[in-house]
């Protein structure tokens, strides 16, 4: 549900180096010429040789049903690879590697004191500020602009029900 409806507010899913959400209708996108991601196979990304985020921004800002479409396949063939990832990751024993890396590289900023307060842990996720772009600034698919990103409450309880508790260090198994 969640990657067929991301379309109607022009996000993508996106992997890299700095995964997220990119928000293509916003107005940063208009005069960018990249596709939303280069290797991926979809039909909107083609592996680097389909269409631009400029395109996909005027497109959604027109209402053009095809963007939609296009946002939809992409999305779908983002979740499609995470999910391969996550099954080899269960396969291999290191699901709980995989979800911790995952998590620190989706929120760079770690947990809120909200959240390290409750739990009671002491920080071991996150970057010094995220990633920085050539002019320095957060780069966030596209959301540059927002605050911090810290790791929501509610990832952590479920994750926690899954008996991985992102807030401590990870236990050694015997």
């Amino acid at each position: 549900m969640l990657r067929s409806s991301l379309h109607r507010f022009g996000v993508a899913l996106i992997d890299g180096k700095s995964p997220g959400t990119m928000r293509v209708k916003g107005n940063e996108f208009s005069l960018d010429a990249k596709v939303l991601e280069p290797h991926c196979d979809c039909p909107c990304c083609l592996r680097g040789k389909g269409y631009s985020r400029s395109k996909l921004h005027m497109m959604l800002k027109s209402g053009e049903p095809l963007a939609a479409q296009l946002m939809t396949a992409h999305n779908i063939a983002y979740m499609m690879r995470l999910v391969r990832r996550m099954r080899v990751a269960i396969l291999d024993g290191i699901y709980e590697d995989f979800v911790r890396e995952f998590i620190k590289k989706f929120y760079p900023d770690g947990y809120s004191e909200e959240v390290m307060e409750e739990k009671g842990g002491e920080e071991v996720g996150g970057k010094e500020g995220g990633e920085k772009d050539a002019q320095g600034e957060k780069e966030r698919g596209g959301n540059k602009k927002d605050g911090p990103l810290y790791v929501p409450k509610w990832v952590v309880e479920a994750l926690g029900a899954a008996d991985i508790d992102l807030t401590k260090k990870k236990r050694v198994k015997d």
